[in-house]
């Protein structure tokens, strides 16, 4: 009886933060690949629109009022009030009780794999967000794509096991791409 060879295969791994385990079920740490000379990039054109506001009749705006456009080209997009001036002001108006909940540079969303508009949202805000559904807290990152449903949440007051209240849902549009991704 000979030995069975055992193949041993060596990812490199880029510097980039780790993605967290709900990206990837099983993951004790997801880390994304170091992608070729063909890294994945933010497509022209993607934009993020507010679908509710808590605080206006967004379909009374006008449209352009509504979108948020991503920077594209790289590999990475940075979204909060920082990034997109007056965006979030204005669907918000001047109250602060839910300006307050986002941050200057709440997440970014880095491309990643294959498919155009896919990416790696991670929150870099003490507030969490929700996208399509699942809480992404301080650090944590989900993957999303075309159609998927990001939601700014504000804590009740007073604190109540976890009751989170909506005040800003966005929706990423990817030119060329369908939806929803995210199943909403």
């Amino acid at each position: 009886a000979g030995e069975v060879p055992v193949l041993v295969a060596t990812l490199l791994l880029e510097d980039c933060p780790p993605l967290s385990p709900e990206l990837w079920p099983g993951a004790a740490v997801a880390m994304p690949m170091q992608w070729g000379p063909h890294r994945p990039t933010v497509p022209s054109g993607c934009t993020l629109v507010c679908a509710f506001s808590q605080c206006c009749d967004v379909t009374t705006l006008a449209p352009e009022a509504r979108r948020a456009p991503l920077a594209g080209g790289g590999d990475v997009a940075e979204v909060g009030r920082k990034h997109q001036p007056g965006f979030f002001e204005g669907l918000l108006g001047s109250d602060p009780d839910r300006l307050r909940f986002i941050s200057r540079s709440h997440f970014s969303l880095r491309a990643i794999g294959d498919f155009p508009g896919t990416f790696a949202l991670t929150n870099h805000s003490c507030n969490a967000v929700r996208a399509d559904d699942f809480k992404v807290g301080t650090g944590d990152s989900r993957q999303v794509g075309p159609g998927s449903v990001i939601d700014f949440v504000a804590e009740v007051l007073p604190p109540a096991a976890g009751q989170e209240e909506l005040f800003l849902r966005l929706r990423l549009e990817v030119p060329g791409c369908g939806g929803p991704y995210g199943g909403h």
